[in-house]
Formats: C-alpha cells, structure tokens, sequence
C-alpha cells in the first residue's frame, strides 16, 4: 500500500460520503447498522479500488459497491430471520408467557403438594413429638 494510493482513497471516500451514508441508513435497520454497513461499503470500496475503472464516474462505482454491500446484508438478515426466528422480547428478558391454561393447572397440581405436605407434616410430628416430648397444635 502507498501513501498515495491511501490519500486518493481518503479523498474519493470524503468526496462521495454522502452516497455511502445514504445507502447504508437507508438499509440499515437502526442506527448501529447503518453505521456497521457504512464501514462494510468502505472496506469492500477499498478492497476492490485497484480494479475501479476511471472510465466511469467514480460516484458511479461507489454507488454499485454499497448497494451490493447493502443487499447482500439484506440478505443475509432475511436468511438469519427465517433460520432462526425472530426472538422475542419477552423471552429476551425472561418474561415468559405461561400457555394459556398452564399457569392455573400449576396452581393447582402446588395446592394438591401441599395440602399432602401437611398431612405428612401431620403424620412425622406425632412420632417427632412423642420423641421429642413436645406437640403443637400446628400439627393437627
């Protein structure tokens, strides 16, 4: 790499930003990505800069290389959402919604375990008692 190489780089991207950041905040879905598109289209503008033919406008050649970048990212998230799913909010944050129907059938099998608690609390604390010598009315 050149110095020159590298300064005519920096002028070419300084001079045609406004089409990079167009491009990218228009495909980005929020401001983080815009801003991680803008820097994929500056890395492939400088991978593929030796090949930039001056034959054609340079805003040109900008404009096909972000739109690439941009579609291709486009892509790739609509293959990423169908594969995986879109995740939801609440199980991002551990709110998970019970099925409808489940919540109550929970509540119920837990009064059924301890109402059998306390019938096997009942029948430990006689025995316990008597050992013991003590006996509370709790028990009864």
């Amino acid at each position: 790499m050149t110095r020159e190489k590298a300064a005519r780089f920096i002028s070419v991207i300084e001079g045609h930003k406004g089409i990079i950041y167009k491009i990218a905040n228009a495909y980005g879905k929020n401001s983080e990505t815009g801003k991680d598109l803008a820097q994929e289209i500056i890395l492939q503008l400088w991978k593929s800069f030796d090949r930039y033919d001056p034959a054609y406008k340079c805003s040109t050649w900008i404009y096909k290389v972000a739109l690439n970048v941009s579609l291709a990212h486009s892509r790739g998230e609509s293959a990423r959402a169908r594969l995986f799913g879109k995740l939801d909010e609440d199980l991002l944050t551990g709110q998970v919604a019970e099925p409808a129907g489940r919540a109550e059938e929970d509540f119920r099998q837990l009064e059924r375990f301890i109402v059998e608690l306390r019938d096997l609390d009942r029948a430990m604390s006689k025995p316990c008692s008597t050992i013991s010598g003590t006996w509370s009315s709790l028990a009864e």
